[in-house]
């Protein structure tokens, strides 16, 4: 009980001192957290680890900052799962200061305390810990950009410009949905008296100046590599189908309550439809309402329209979580309802608590019956050494789909053998095809890994495939994770797809009530 009054005496008196006690142990627990997780690396980790094996300013399908970040953790930490992930919470914790202090800015240090806590136990936000992501240092860099525009609003400054063209550029070096800012920058000097004092001219002319100073190395390696990076961005948002998705769309709406718990995510829908209660009559409170709405909205409106005429995963939004945040809660603390506030943290501290202890140990995953959940993150290294035991013969291997070779080029990193992509449909669709194509003529032999062995129609140029057997994971699940082997051989250079003949019947896989990991 002491204690429980000594923090609520701090939190009256010293916030900032209170929520930076909370920052480090709990980036603390996240540290150690990371060292005990049995989840190994997911296919776009292992993806970005092999981007971080050679720095560029641009890559296939992602901007350069998350190959960066692994490549300094794994230079110094070496190349295990953990250190693969370290910046995580470290960047994690550096975001929920910056929140704190755009909080502090707009309101004070009440809303400031509680906007932080909020943010570091966001579902998301705990789950984005124990990987890592290229949202993970975009959200940085949109919550330094954020509190510039802040300082820029309340006084003219030549430094925070600076700082914010800086943060823009980090940011589009992150990811590409740092470009979704400026026109948050708009909508928010249109709604909001306050916004408006940004506009200063000689303050964003050098913002932007900065940014596309920053940004410019990676337009330069796109130009270099016929724009791979925006052909990818354009081919995954899949505006070329003629479809309207009521179930892509209602579906990427219910994920944000899981993103950012039910109460934050209700609380700013009910305060968008009660928006002029939520106001008020301060005009100076409600100016600043007006511009985080400004920054809230853009991300999720656009990412709910594609949705509907195509897909949209649940983090594509997450741009607009920062403004949400630290509106909700002031809308709740002005509300008298601090105490939902209260109760949502406290419900995702458990939740995160929980996601902790089973992702330490997959037996109580699989206790509760949610081994499902976890199939693509683990078995991963036996099952690389399987399929290493059936290498041992061959100068190369072969593999045709994209999170199958990322898996094998992490896990089988000690082995000593060259792995390289196999273009099944001649069409380049990822990194690995782009730039680890396989070169047949290079080799005599080489073992096929292939997660899908009914497309061996397409591999004309062999003229001997021959079958090797299975290599299969049990994943604690009805559909274990396998993948047939094959010795190709007897490359012949005069065949090429024109020579492939189309089966007669559709393909199919071959146990058809399971789909390919």
């Amino acid at each position: 009980m002491s204690q429980f009054l000594r923090l609520k005496q701090l939190a009256d008196t010293h916030p900032a001192k209170l929520f930076l006690y909370l920052l480090f142990a709990v980036t603390g627990v996240r540290i150690i957290f990371l060292f005990f997780s049995q989840i190994d690396l997911g296919p776009d980790e292992t993806q970005y680890w092999w981007w971080s094996r050679e720095l560029a300013f641009g890559y296939f399908s992602k901007p350069p900052m998350i190959a960066w970040l692994i490549g300094s953790t794994t230079f110094v930490f070496g190349n295990a799962e953990w250190a693969v992930r370290l910046s995580s919470p470290f960047i994690i914790a550096a975001t929920a200061w910056l929140i704190f202090v755009v909080a502090r800015d707009l309101y004070n240090e009440k809303t400031a305390l509680w906007s932080g806590i909020v943010w570091m136990t966001m579902p998301v936000i705990s789950l984005a810990n124990a990987i890592v992501s290229t949202d993970i240092p975009l959200l940085f860099f949109w919550a330094l950009a954020l509190l510039a525009f802040v300082k820029i609003a309340d006084k003219a400054s030549i430094v925070w410009a600076v700082i914010l063209g800086a943060a823009l550029g980090l940011g589009m070096l992150s990811k590409y949905a740092m470009i979704y800012f400026p026109f948050c920058m708009v909508l928010a000097f249109a709604l909001s008296s306050y916004a408006r004092k940004a506009l200063r001219p000689t303050q964003l002319l050098i913002a932007a100046g900065v940014a596309a100073l920053v940004f410019l190395p990676n337009i330069l390696w796109n130009a270099a590599n016929e724009f791979q990076t925006l052909a990818h961005t354009q081919e995954n948002a899949q505006w070329n189908k003629d479809t309207f998705n009521f179930d892509e769309f209602f579906e990427f709406f219910g994920a944000q309550f899981g993103v950012a718990g039910p109460i934050i995510f209700g609380t700013l829908l009910w305060g968008l439809i009660t928006l002029k209660k939520r106001i008020g009559d301060d005009e100076s409170l409600g100016s600043r309402d007006l511009m985080l709405i400004g920054f809230a909205l853009p991300p999720l409106v656009v990412i709910l329209f594609q949705a509907f005429i195509s897909h949209a995963n649940a983090n594509w939004a997450m741009a607009s979580y920062p403004a949400v945040t630290i509106l909700v809660v002031t809308w709740l603390i002005r509300a008298g309802s601090i105490k939902w506030v209260q109760v949502s943290t406290s419900v995702h501290v458990v939740v995160a608590l929980v996601f902790m202890i089973a992702t330490t140990n997959f037996s109580i995953v699989d206790a509760l019956g949610m081994s499902n959940s976890i199939k693509r993150v683990r078995g991963w290294e036996q099952q690389a050494a399987d399929i290493a035991a059936y290498a041992e013969q061959y100068p190369a291997i072969v593999v045709d789909d994209r999170e199958l070779m990322g898996h094998l080029l992490y896990y089988m990193r000690t082995y000593g053998k060259p792995i390289y992509a196999w273009d099944l449909n001649r069409n380049v669709e990822h990194h690995y095809e782009a730039f680890d194509l396989f070169d047949p003529a290079s080799v005599e032999t080489a073992l096929l890994v292939a997660k899908y062995p009914a497309y061996l129609y397409s591999y004309v140029e062999f003229d001997n495939i021959l079958e090797l057997g299975i290599s299969a994971a049990d994943m604690k699940v009805e559909c274990r994770r396998q993948y047939s082997l094959y010795e190709l051989s007897g490359y012949d250079s005069s065949k090429g797809p024109d020579d492939i003949i189309l089966p007669a019947e559709s393909v199919s896989q071959p146990n058809e009530n399971c789909r390919p990991y």
